[in-house]
């Protein structure tokens, strides 16, 4: 059978069900020591006057490092800025302690190295720490004003950047529109919460003065760079390993000051340390994503045809920029998503407040650029009472359009170029799947008996497979046994069962009889990452490139074994075998140890050495994944409770390689829509003080929250790679929201309610309905 496309369980599951997942706090070195970190209390404060003594006496404690006990390779220079940028004028970073200035709750001021946690935690508590607060910036739009206090201490204004996208003259377009339309939206702040926080072990040889770094991330080769760049070492001083890892959704593809002062006290100490993130930590210093604040407008002629958007985001990037401008830029060039907009004009302000900073999270920025133009989209529809599907559907780029240039720069510098795609038939496959034909009839006849249900559509495309590429090696041992080394790190998205079905088609062999080795940087020697919906594309082509080799390879071989013709060979069942006559034929085991050579005999002449081949595919840009979401909900009107009753989704993310794979990648992504729609909300008071740090103020969605997921696949190959296929990781979330919001907004029609932000929470429906009926009786 071809493996490509088939529906074959996940290799990784029987291990995790029978629980021998190896993950971050599984390890245990001998004579690992444990790190615990004093942590700044205030949002924005001078650090003076560090007095480590009383923590130092307790039994126990090994070391208690500040900034002045890092080592000068450390101590000269900030975290690394990942992706740097012409419009970043302000690109502050953390060092890896404080040195001077505090500019979050949390962030790390000393570290606590001890025998035990517990005896690390009871130690921090003893160190103390002279701190002068300064005023701190809460909300990115009053850090404009030109009184604002700024976030850091040395600077004169709050903007880390200032750009504009742009395609068209929107300003010529709005002056001669017969219809304009303005939307002010906010978009609240969240974060990734992952059941397994972060975490990292150091340990340190000193017999090769190496350091391996175990962590759980997202990618292995990025943070081996970095810790490079620290430490100032050679390229063989330092090893990063990713174990299995319980979620990562983007953030934990970033640096953090913690992997640094763990490796320093495994060095300085000359023992394992480890450090594993706890909730209320997690709550204060991982990465989140938003917030954001919309002033938008769409011009549109007497047909409903978009002639235009314009506007400004401002978008909150926290106290530092880590990924640069990385997450407005993907949010602002998201915008047009599957729409023919001529014109368009956004300026973005990315803005510092004394938050811990803002990077991608499952979407990046994507979600809030779809709540963006979808609420556009139903407000055009509203004022000119259209349907809802059929302004879309006005305005929608058509398949022989393809491939569509959108006229603005991506974040790989890129032209946005749509390469695939037939969004109309995407959405149509979407209504008829949710029945929305019959949606009025369930709708009038929930409401005569007092219910209120309401219907929301969204679409959204989606930059995939982003480079700049991703590595592969594909073995054959000297044993027989097939293994596959990629740069590619998962967090459950079943990189060992696909790339295993894509390298099991080229050899001839089944997925099971294919080892995945992922996320070590001693295994290859280059790597990217899993972020962004890119493994399938790059990882996956990279596979399909190096297998396609090594089966060639093992043909050249075979002929001289065999003495045939290369034309007359096919791969199947592990064995090189002549077409017609499998009983001539050479297993993989043989020709692996033939293609090792002997010791004094020449190979000159023939193959390279080894049944091997390392490929690096890079893409020439972005692959397009597109969807379709249909939500229909039951809103309480008492309560502000939101049921959702029935969800629909049509995806397109090319050629499927495993469709059980790709349903829980979108069906999970509804899941988190879902929290972000209806209850995510990470608040903070006016003085940066987070005020939602556990699971009891920040809510996430219930089993019982997320409803059964009808899915309609379809099929649109890409181009620009040899499997024609796009991303799938992110596909569930970028639509959800706008979806969810346009159906509450739906069944809240009959009390004229209309709503501009997410997440729309229970209390804030109550609110609206509240306000309505206030304004009624005035």
């Amino acid at each position: 059978m071809g493996w490509f496309g088939a529906a074959i369980h996940r290799k990784e599951d029987p291990a995790f069900l029978r629980g021998e997942g190896r993950y971050i706090d599984d390890i245990a070195l001998p004579a690992m020591l444990h790190a615990a970190f004093v942590r700044s209390p205030y949002a924005h404060a001078k650090v003076g006057r560090i007095d480590k003594a009383a923590a130092l006496a307790v039994p126990g404690v090994h070391a208690v490092l500040t900034f002045a006990d890092l080592p000068e390779s450390v101590q000269r220079q900030t975290l690394p800025l990942l992706v740097p940028n012409p419009a970043l004028k302000q690109p502050f970073m953390p060092y890896a302690l404080v040195k001077d200035e505090a500019c979050y709750v949390g962030e790390p001021v000393a570290c606590v190295v001890a025998e035990s946690r517990y005896i690390a935690e009871d130690a921090a508590q003893l160190v103390e720490v002279d701190y002068e607060p300064l005023p701190a910036v809460s909300d990115c739009r009053a850090a404009l004003d030109e009184h604002a206090a700024t976030a850091h201490a040395d600077s004169d204004s709050n903007v880390a950047a200032r750009f504009l996208v742009r395609v068209g003259e929107s300003d010529r377009a709005f002056a001669g529109a017969k219809h304009v339309f303005r939307e002010k939206i906010y978009q609240h702040r969240g974060g990734p919460f992952f059941i397994e926080c972060r975490g990292a072990v150091a340990s340190h040889e000193a017999a090769t003065d190496t350091l391996t770094l175990y962590v759980s991330s997202q990618g292995s080769h990025r943070l081996k760079r970095c810790m490079l760049e620290m430490f100032d070492v050679g390229d063989n001083a330092v090893r990063v390993v990713t174990p299995d890892v319980g979620g990562g959704f983007g953030p934990k593809g970033s640096f953090y000051p913690e992997y640094v002062n763990v490796s320093v006290a495994a060095k300085a100490l000359n023992r394992p340390v480890k450090w594993i993130e706890d909730r209320r930590e997690n709550f204060l210093t991982t990465h989140q994503e938003r917030d954001q604040f919309w002033d938008v407008e769409i011009a549109v002629d007497s047909d409903a045809k978009i002639l235009g958007v314009r506007g400004q985001l401002i978008h909150e990037t926290g106290a530092y920029v880590p990924w640069g401008i990385v997450l407005p830029w993907i949010t602002a060039t998201t915008v047009p998503g599957p729409y023919v907009i001529p014109n368009f004009k956004l300026e973005v302000l990315s803005v510092f407040t004394n938050k811990i900073q803002t990077t991608p999270v499952r979407g990046a920025g994507r979600p809030e650029a779809v709540v963006t133009m979808e609420r556009l989209m139903d407000r055009v529809a509203r004022e000119l009472g259209l349907d809802r599907a059929e302004v879309r559907r006005r305005n929608f780029i058509r398949p022989e359009q393809m491939p569509y240039k959108v006229g603005i720069i991506f974040r790989d510098g890129r032209p946005v170029t749509y390469d695939s795609g037939d969004y109309p038939a995407c959405q149509a496959g979407a209504l008829d799947a949710a029945d929305y034909a019959g949606f009025p009839r369930r709708q009038h006849e929930a409401r005569a008996r007092g219910r209120y249900l309401g219907i929301g559509i969204s679409n959204a495309v989606e930059g995939t497979g982003l480079g700049p590429y991703e590595s592969a090696t594909v073995r054959v041992a000297t044993n027989g046994r097939i293994v596959v080394y990629t740069g590619a790190t998962p967090q459950g998205q079943a990189h060992k069962t696909t790339l295993a079905q894509i390298v099991a088609d080229q050899l001839g062999v089944e997925p099971g009889e294919i080892d995945v080795v992922t996320g070590d940087t001693a295994s290859v020697s280059l790597g990217i990452g899993t972020f962004a919906a890119r493994t399938a594309v790059n990882a996956g082509s990279s596979v399909h490139v190096a297998a396609g080799e090594v089966a060639a390879k093992a043909k050249k071989f075979a002929v001289g074994m065999m003495e045939c013709m290369e034309e007359d060979l096919e791969l199947a069942d592990g064995y090189v075998r002549l077409r017609g006559e499998h009983d001539v034929r050479k297993s993989l085991r043989e020709i692996a140890v033939q293609a090792v050579g002997m010791p004094g005999f020449s190979m000159a002449g023939g193959p390279p050495p080894g049944l091997e081949h390392t490929a690096h595919f890079t893409p020439e840009q972005s692959t397009y994944a597109n969807g379709t979401h249909v939500a229909e909900v039951d809103v309480d009107i008492e309560t502000g409770a939101v049921r959702i009753v029935r969800f629909t989704v049509a995806h397109d993310c090319g050629r499927v390689i495993n469709p059980l794979v790709v349903d829980g990648q979108v069906i999970g992504g509804v899941a988190h829509g879902i929290g972000n729609a209806l209850y995510e909300r990470m608040v903070y008071d006016d003085n940066a003080q987070p005020v939602s740090t556990n699971f009891g103020e920040y809510l996430l969605p219930l089993a019982t929250d997320v409803p059964r997921v009808d899915l309609v696949h379809f099929e649109t190959p890409s181009p620009l790679n040899p499997l024609g296929i796009k991303g799938a990781g992110e596909g569930g979330t970028i639509p959800a929201i706008a979806a969810i919001i346009s159906a509450v907004e739906n069944a809240l029609e009959p009390f004229g309610v209309t709503i501009a932000e997410a997440p729309i929470t229970p209390q804030r429906i109550v609110e609206l309905l509240g306000e309505h009926a206030l304004g009624r009786t005035r």
